[in-house]
Formats: structure tokens, C-alpha cells, sequence
């Protein structure tokens, strides 16, 4: 499977979805794009691609502090829950 990103072609090999590795593909080649448009002129593509990569990273964080402050909140309504039916029950 071929992708581009930053103009540069890439062949990919194994992966069982490839469309998943398109929508991946177009994800980092337009972070590639955005983080291209807010630098120098000059800048490397080694550091745009340093720069993608800590974006990226970023938001990976951000999404699992979002998801293990969605579980706690989740366990601690279900121990409501459990509390106020045990508290009928009993």
C-alpha cells in the first residue's frame, strides 16, 4: 500500500485495514500540513516531523486523562448507584 505525507511517497506493508491506514495516512499528513503552515519557511521537515510527533502525542495524552477521568467518574456513579439500591433493599 502506497501513502504520501508531506509529499513523500511511503509503501506500507502488513496492516489488516487499509483503510484505516488511509484515514491514518491523511490524519498525519494533515497534521504535517497545519504544523508546516505555522513555521518558518526554512524549517526541516526533521523538525516539522519532531513538531507532528509531539502534537500528536499531545492529544494522545489529553484523550487518555479524558478517558481515565470518564472511568473514575463512571465507578464512582455506579457505587452511588449500588449504594442507594442496597440501602432500599436493606
Amino acid at each position: 500500500m502506497q501513502i504520501v505525507i508531506n509529499g513523500q511517497s511511503y509503501t506500507l506493508r502488513g496492516g489488516d485495514d487499509p483503510y484505516r491506514m488511509e484515514k491514518v495516512a491523511r490524519f498525519v499528513d494533515d497534521k504535517f500540513n497545519q504544523v508546516r503552515e505555522k513555521v518558518a519557511s526554512h524549517t526541516s521537515a526533521e523538525k516539522i516531523a519532531v513538531l507532528v510527533a509531539l502534537n500528536i502525542a499531545d492529544e494522545l495524552f489529553r484523550i487518555k486523562q479524558e478517558a481515565q477521568e470518564s472511568e473514575s467518574y463512571t465507578r464512582k456513579k455506579t457505587l452511588d448507584i449500588l449504594k442507594v439500591i442496597d440501602g432500599n433493599l436493606s
